[in-house]
């Protein structure tokens, strides 16, 4: 691992408040996080691919049955892992605002724990390119290769461009990971959302002055039944 990489980020926070009700009837009984992918766990796969890349800090963010979640989590032992339990939904944006405090005062990244990475490489790489004193980086992932994804993309990305592509066919979709100063939560028209709001909001505001990393490595999308089923199938073989 670059030494310059560790130092530029030491921090996560993993997104695991969401309800699952795509992946009902999975989820009814069992957190969408908790769910196993080749007899690992979603959400120990990501925290496993974060701690490879030297993060320190891991705060997770709980609504929908805590408890398991917690409990799981509990476990490990590698890094240090800090609960952020709401007791309403918050949705993404509403959820890092709430855990900013714990996520301290240089960027960090933001991520779900509902897509599957082949390898580090490519967050890597998104660390690797951010500034530091930037605005924030997105890890995005071309559309024709993305796996399980059905979708009409998110943004164009040329060179480190980001343009959105708001209801319209796009190059790259958004692959849940960035690295966000927690400055973007300081603006005036952030500061003024509702408590539930989305990270939406944060890219109305600032994606001009964001960077586009593409991602070098596959990005598995686990957002149906269907698609848990075929991902153990693929990486069980």
């Amino acid at each position: 691992m670059r030494a310059d990489r560790a130092d530029k980020v030491k921090t996560a926070m993993v997104l695991a408040a969401g309800l699952g009700t795509r992946m009902r009837p999975l989820t009814l009984l069992t957190p969408k996080p908790l769910i196993e992918i080749a007899g690992r766990s979603l959400i120990d796969r990501k925290i496993d691919l974060l701690v490879s890349l030297g993060i320190e800090r891991v705060v997770v963010n709980t609504f929908y049955l805590p408890e398991q979640i917690e409990a799981q989590l509990a476990k490990r032992k590698d890094v240090e892992i800090i609960i952020s339990r709401e007791e309403e939904r918050l949705e993404t944006g509403g959820g890092v605002l709430n855990a900013l405090h714990l996520l301290g005062e240089k960027p960090f990244i933001v991520t779900s724990s509902d897509v599957v990475y082949e390898d580090e490489t490519g967050v890597a790489k998104l660390i690797d390119a951010h500034d530091p004193d930037g605005m924030g980086s997105m890890l995005l992932h071309p559309v024709r290769t993305a796996w399980g994804y059905e979708g009409s993309g998110d943004f164009d990305l040329n060179m480190e461009k980001i343009t959105w592509k708001q209801g319209d066919h796009a190059s790259h979709v958004f692959t849940t990971t960035q690295i966000l100063n927690p400055h973007v939560f300081a603006n005036p028209i952030i500061k003024s959302q509702p408590k539930m709001f989305s990270l939406r909001e944060v890219y109305n505001v600032h994606l001009p002055q964001m960077k586009g990393v593409e991602n070098c490595c596959k990005w598995y999308h686990v957002g149906t039944v269907d698609a848990v089923d075929a991902l153990n199938n693929l990486l069980s073989a």
